[in-house]
């Protein structure tokens, strides 16, 4: 199998930076997951979009490990913050990710029991020591994956309390379990998109099921939620902005 460094990421809109400068020279689909090979700043690379969640993302490294042998599994995207030092487009080098063990659901008065996988190994401290040459703001610290969307503010940092938790996102716990499990170096780099203080626009009615944006579902949830157009244009900015800032420290990474 062809060994190649793997950028994995839930959905194309967190993709969309390397995507656009890469070479593409394959792409494969299979379920929810996307693949895109080629190379990107002299490296061979492969993207991978796993479609929203623990599951999808676990069946889509999957897919991609049966044809290809990563020296290196880059998980990225976007996460909520539950700290309120975490502004948006801030970077987040996890070097530890835990999970609500499986039965158990999120309370946001009460500490469940959770799952952890180590990410702080020998590539983490290189990338931390890397990522830290520049003026971007890096966070390290412990996330959480969890199964659904935290939108409201005061439940994200209730969370950050109960776990002690810089983030929350949804398939970085799945993702790290299967590298380990394949003694493949993973590192998750996360940008905030909404601080802990923020209110976060509930989109899951615009998205398919293999997490892409459906326009015909965002023109219904428009014509259904007046005054939303402008909620929609601050968030489609704050992405853009959010994955060029993944972009950047992809860059800065991978030319290390």
């Amino acid at each position: 199998m062809e060994s190649v460094i793997c950028i994995s990421a839930a959905v194309k809109e967190e993709l969309a930076g390397v995507k656009r400068e890469m070479e593409i020279e394959e792409q494969l689909r299979h379920k929810s997951a996307e693949i895109w090979k080629g190379r990107w700043l002299g490296k061979d690379i492969v993207l991978l979009k796993t479609g929203i969640g623990g599951t999808k993302a676990r069946q889509a490294l999957t897919y991609l490990l049966e044809k290809y042998s990563p020296e290196l599994i880059l998980s990225i995207g976007f996460a909520g913050g539950t700290i309120k030092t975490l502004q948006p487009s801030n970077l987040v080098l996890a070097n530890k990710v835990l999970a609500l063990s499986p039965g158990n659901e999120i309370n946001f008065s009460q500490c469940q029991p959770v799952s952890a996988v180590d990410l702080n190994s020998a590539v983490f401290q290189k990338a931390k020591e890397i990522l830290l040459q520049g003026k971007d703001t890096l966070q390290e610290g412990t996330i959480l994956s969890v199964d659904q969307i935290v939108y409201n503010p005061e439940n994200k940092q209730a969370i950050g309390h109960l776990y002690d938790v810089v983030a929350l996102e949804m398939e970085t716990f799945q993702l790290a379990q299967a590298a380990q499990e394949k003694s493949i170096p993973f590192l998750s780099l996360r940008a905030i998109s909404d601080s802990a203080e923020e209110e976060l626009l509930n989109v899951s009615p615009m998205l398919t099921e293999d997490g892409n944006v459906s326009f015909l579902k965002a023109g219904w949830f428009v014509l259904s939620h007046p005054g939303s157009m402008k909620d929609l244009l601050n968030l489609k900015k704050r992405a853009d902005l959010t994955t060029q800032t993944l972009t950047n420290a992809l860059k800065k990474l991978l030319r290390a």
